[in-house]
């Protein structure tokens, strides 16, 4: 038989064999992090295969980073925002931690949040005020801040999120560490509250998901989901880690089917691009802490192949050559 024949024939056949074995692989999910210590800021990675993370730390602050966003390429170089906390600062690095700009601000900078049209921050003290900074057309920050009184049912206000409109409602949260919150819509313009639910576990932290087109609500150990449009919320689902007193449960999503949630002292990652339900993806954990993460957008795990999986397809297609061969 001429080897060009051969090839024909085991070609759909190796095809099959690596299509069967390449989904055995470790996906490694690139990550930004905020610690209590100084350095604060953190670049790390995640191996969904044996869990390993390593970190670089590449930024500080004066008081203690907190909240921390994905931010606009400046310069050709992806940035990040993260709070300064009671430094009352907002500042911004590249992802390498070249400062790129900051700005003071009228409160305490704990937490942050970015409208989708990306042309403003808001910073959040959780007591009853919200900052506003403008985004630059240059994709930096601008200034000079502007403080808005928060009125309403809650003022207390911890996290703000937007659905999938743009021009939709503006959801809140109030959660702190290690108790309940509330969950709610915000007026834009003056700033007012309305009250959807009360005293749910899972008001610590909020993401949109444009994978799945809902809001991702984090908090006391759990996880559960909010439909902007129907105004309804999912069934929590419990995650792995024990929860403590003055505790705290945050998670970052990648639009691609993939979180990651950092549960009292323990690093979840959840897969559900399979799914596409993020309360029945498949989760691996390592004991890991942090204050707040952050996964930039739609970008999926850079998919490595393991050493024993390259191995076993490799010495399957060397069988079939051969097998194939003497048939011959």
């Amino acid at each position: 038989m001429k080897k060009s024949t051969l090839y024909a024939r085991f070609a759909p056949v190796a095809c099959c064999l690596l299509a069967t074995c390449l989904p055995m692989r470790a996906a490694v999910i690139n990550f930004y992090y905020t610690t209590l210590g100084n350095p604060d800021v953190f670049s790390a990675t995640y191996n969904t295969v044996g869990g390993a993370i390593t970190s670089t730390a590449i930024g500080f602050s004066n008081q203690g980073a907190d909240g921390i966003l994905p931010g606009p390429t400046v310069g050709g170089n992806p940035t990040l925002f993260f709070g300064g906390e009671s430094g009352q600062t907002v500042y911004q690095i590249t992802t390498t931690g070249t400062n790129v700009s900051n700005s003071n601000v009228g409160i305490n900078a704990y937490l942050l949040a970015e409208n989708p049209q990306a042309n403003t921050l808001f910073v959040l003290n959780n007591a009853g005020s919200i900052t506003t900074l403008p985004i630059t057309g240059g994709g930096t920050i601008g200034s000079p801040d502007t403080v808005h009184t928060v009125t309403g049912t809650d003022t207390n206000i911890s996290d703000l999120v937007w659905g999938m409109n743009p021009v939709g409602p503006i959801f809140y949260i109030t959660g702190q560490e290690g108790g309940n919150g509330n969950l709610g819509t915000l007026n834009g313009t003056t700033y007012a509250t309305t009250q959807l639910f009360s005293n749910i576990p899972t008001a610590q932290d909020a993401v949109f998901d444009p994978f799945t087109g809902l809001i991702v609500l984090f908090g006391e150990g759990e996880i559960d989901t909010f439909n902007p449009v129907t105004m309804t919320l999912g069934t929590a689902q419990t995650l792995p880690g024990t929860c403590t007193t003055n505790a705290l449960t945050v998670g970052s999503v990648d639009g691609a089917g993939h979180a990651l949630v950092e549960n009292c002292g323990t690093l979840v990652y959840i897969n559900y691009s399979g799914t596409g339900n993020i309360l029945t993806g498949t989760t691996a954990s390592e004991a890991y802490s942090l204050k707040d993460l952050v996964l930039f957008p739609s970008t999926p795990p850079a998919q490595t192949p393991e050493p024993s999986t390259i191995a076993l397809a490799m010495s399957g297609v060397a069988f079939l050559v051969v097998r194939k061969w003497r048939r011959s």
